[in-house]
């Protein structure tokens, strides 16, 4: 028999097959910005009040900057900031719930065009807002840039960030990458809070994650590892779940800080985030060493637990572990971008899928309305109604407990996205 051997033009295409396929891997992995040189970050807002808001950048080296804004641009009030790469100004004295203009130049050249942000509505006001929640996120592929896309053609009012940020190591080197390329626009125009994670940790502790965000100080040790603040009438609570920087073991300062928090807050919403989950069907839950602090969230009256860590979506039923506390929702939104792991069912599944999301929340005095959302399609591929703890609900009987929704059917928002992937 004649064995046919391969020609001479299916040997020379071999290698340019090779090569296209290696391409197709790293643009997958590695946006082709990734190899540009990150001299500049932002302009990015952080901690937004009812009447205060911080607008962060970098620069290419030890520059004195300034902010442009005012209700009118066409008259603006101008801002200046000391010599340094890392810039932080904050403005006062502003009105709440209002749009303002702003405008950053890097000390000679300005950073992109004029933007818009909006105060916060005074604390305890029962305003309707949306928030968005993502997780591990910080990777740069293509399908954090998806996650970035959808995010922003959602609009919310602000960010809550589970942790991850950036991948592998948390230095200042992954920000721009893992974060300051992909959210660029959104981080514009929607301040982010966000928890530390393990992978934002990293061999430093966190250093450069302390550095970048301006983020709210805490009545414990003046530190922003764990923070609080109020927008309208929810009452948000981050806490650093990564043991080795901050405990959350009884009588630690995390956690005296953490119970005076709770027990001060008169907001009618009481949300908690963290990045590890204490409870998943995946193999990343935190168990024993976070389910410490649950009977802590149910006597709070606290309403919805976000967290990250478990690269899947998964919401549990209403939980409650103890006869005097009232239900607890949690939901592990960890598909912001990073690769995806199996979720199954657990004995509190309500809803898990295996998929890159985030996850937005509209918030009424009435209920908390969450909805899982594909970035590609736009659409919800999950819903629950969340209901305020009992002794908020003016002698009604009702606990807090999330009722499933089945997703509305509406067309796809997106004109043009990015090219699909994997």
């Amino acid at each position: 028999m004649r064995i046919q051997h391969p020609g001479r033009f299916a040997l020379g295409l071999l290698p340019l097959l090779i090569l296209i396929g290696a391409a197709a891997y790293v643009f997958d992995h590695y946006h082709p910005l990734d190899y540009l040189p990150r001299e500049t970050w932002g302009p990015y807002l952080q901690d937004v009040r009812s009447d205060e808001i911080t607008i962060a950048w970098k620069s290419k080296s030890d520059k004195r900057g300034f902010v442009a804004w005012g209700p009118d641009r066409r008259r603006p009030t101008f801002r200046k900031e000391g010599r340094r790469e890392l810039h932080a100004v904050r403005l006062r004295g502003l009105d709440p719930g209002n749009t303002y203009w702003y405008r950053v130049n890097d000390g000679g050249s300005w950073l992109g065009e004029w933007r818009q942000f909006r105060t916060a509505p005074v604390p305890g006001a029962p305003a309707e807002f949306v928030f968005a929640a993502l997780g591990d996120s910080g990777d740069g592929s293509s399908r954090a840039w998806e996650v970035a896309y959808g995010l922003a053609r959602a609009k919310p009012d602000l960010l809550i960030h589970t942790g991850d940020v950036v991948y592998p190591s948390g230095l200042a080197r992954d920000y721009g990458r893992g974060l300051f390329e992909p959210f660029h626009h959104l981080l514009a125009l929607v301040p982010m809070y966000p928890t530390m994670g393990n992978h934002d940790t990293g061999p430093t502790g966190g250093k450069a994650f302390r550095e970048i965000f301006a983020l709210p100080v805490n009545d414990e040790d003046g530190g922003s590892d764990y923070y609080s603040f109020d927008y309208g009438d929810v009452h948000f609570t981050c806490l650093n779940s990564n043991s080795r920087v901050a405990s959350l073991r009884p009588g630690s300062p995390q956690r005296r800080w953490l119970e005076r928090d709770l027990s001060r807050s008169r907001a009618r919403w009481k949300i908690v985030f963290f990045h590890h989950p204490p409870f998943s069907a995946t193999a990343r839950a935190g168990r024993g060493r976070l389910r410490g602090i649950v009977p802590l969230l149910e006597r709070m009256g606290v309403s919805l637990v976000l967290n990250g860590h478990a690269h899947a979506y998964e919401r549990t039923r209403p939980i409650r572990t103890t006869r005097e506390g009232h239900p607890v929702v949690y939901v592990i939104t960890g598909g912001g971008g990073g690769g995806l792991i199996d979720v199954g069912r657990g004995p509190n599944t309500a809803f898990s899928r295996r998929a890159y999301h985030f996850v937005l929340v509209r918030v009424t005095p009435q209920a908390l309305h969450l909805s899982a959302i594909d970035p590609r399609s736009g659409k919800a591929f999950d819903r629950a109604v969340i209901l305020p703890p009992r002794a908020l609900q003016s002698g009604s009987p009702l606990l807090p407990s999330a009722r499933e929704e089945a997703p509305e059917r509406r067309p796809s928002p997106w004109t043009r996205g990015p090219a699909k992937t994997g």
